[in-house]
């Protein structure tokens, strides 16, 4: 029975919410066994009934991007920022799963990298409706944001395949994708509009250049003002982060799996790119005061340095596995070291001589990367083969 705008005792809103959570998770438990799914055909299956499974999967993961996306879309979000970005994590999960599934239907020499184009090109393609359809700034900036990353993975993977590239190809670029846009984030997502460089009367002088007349009723700017801009910035950058940051990951991943470890070359570039891109990743966040920036990036860090002394046997072919106790106890001893550094240095000339040390080693990590990826990826015997 509803009465004054509850049903059962409880308002409408609490049981909106809850509905909007059940279905966002039901459709994100959908999604995950239907990845699940995916990683598990049958290898002897029949070319038809492979199709046939392929195209049930589909079918469930387009319903579910349709159902995720309306819910995205639908004011029943408008007042929890956590469900919405959660909503719009499970959108870019299915899309992922659909682009799979596409790739599944299709034969290619390498069926992973085929996977990823096609994930990459679902994701901006859903983005791309998004856009057209969201009103609120911080939802509208977190999903260009990763419409433009898709769509710049999908555009590398394309012309790897077009031209017959290598895959460790489109490896390192995603690598460097990803080092590049977390460097350069705040430079692309923050930008002054227009609109309020005629606003500012006490700053304007004769030597300022506007747009136009300045209006009569021009006025300092107040934070009513800029915060529609301000979340919009900060959703962006959030996101940009967040892609950029897995897209790193996922590149260095498949780089490892496709490194050619008879090509001396191409051994030192690895090694030179794993440290780069573990000191990148390790000291990077002390620029940072988003917890959850510095939280993700060091986990990444930690993730890249155990994959790199997992495959040392590949870098290093003199070392074997029974050596691989001492690589693991110096990074442990470097990093006790930095602990007892840091904590032990509040301030002063040492505090600030440790912070400098630690921006140069990061701009010095963010030089060598580009090279050392282009080493990494076979990038001189591709060169040297075509000539």
């Amino acid at each position: 029975m509803r009465v004054r705008g509850t049903v059962r005792g409880r308002s409408v809103a609490a049981w909106r919410r809850d509905n909007t959570l059940i279905a966002a998770y039901g459709s994100g438990l959908l999604i995950s066994v239907c990845m699940v799914l995916i990683a598990f055909p049958a290898s002897d299956m029949p070319s038809t009934a492979r199709l046939a499974y392929a195209f049930g999967l589909g079918a469930v993961f387009l319903v579910c991007l349709i159902s995720v996306d309306v819910l995205c879309v639908t004011k029943a979000l408008a007042t929890n920022r956590i469900i919405q970005f959660s909503v719009l994590g499970l959108t870019v999960l299915c899309s992922c799963g659909l682009g799979i599934v596409i790739s599944q239907t299709i034969v290619a020499t390498d069926s992973a990298l085929l996977g990823l184009c096609m994930a990459m090109g679902c994701i901006a393609v859903n983005c791309s409706v998004l856009i057209c359809c969201l009103k609120e700034p911080h939802l509208y900036g977190a999903v260009s944001m990763v419409w433009m990353l898709a769509l710049l993975v999908f555009v590398s993977v394309a012309i790897v395949f077009l031209f017959d590239l290598p895959s460790a190809v489109a490896a390192a670029t995603m690598v460097a994708l990803g080092v590049y846009g977390i460097q350069l984030m705040p430079n692309l997502v923050v930008h002054v509009p227009d609109r309020y460089l005629v606003q500012w009367r006490d700053y304007m002088t004769q030597r300022w250049t506007v747009r136009g007349a300045i209006p009569e009723n021009a006025r300092a700017l107040s934070l009513s003002d800029v915060d529609k801009d301000m979340s919009r910035f900060l959703s962006r950058y959030d996101a940009g982060v967040t892609m950029c940051g897995i897209c790193a990951l996922a590149g260095y991943v498949m780089l490892i799996r496709d490194i050619d470890g008879s090509s001396p070359l191409v051994r030192i570039g690895m090694i030179a790119l794993s440290v780069a891109l573990i000191v990148f990743l390790e000291l990077k966040p002390r620029q940072s005061g988003r917890v959850f920036e510095r939280m993700m990036m060091r986990f990444l860090g930690l993730a890249v340095l155990l994959m790199a002394l997992m495959d040392m046997g590949t870098m290093v072919p003199a070392v074997h596995k029974a050596d691989m106790l001492w690589p693991m106890l110096a990074c442990v001893i470097v990093g006790l070291a930095m602990v007892v550094a840091i904590l032990a240095q509040h301030g002063g000339f040492y505090s600030l001589l440790l912070s400098r040390i630690g921006d140069g080693l990061c701009v010095l990590s963010v030089l060598v990367l580009l090279p050392s990826a282009f080493f990494a990826a076979g990038g001189f015997e591709l060169l040297r083969g075509g000539m």
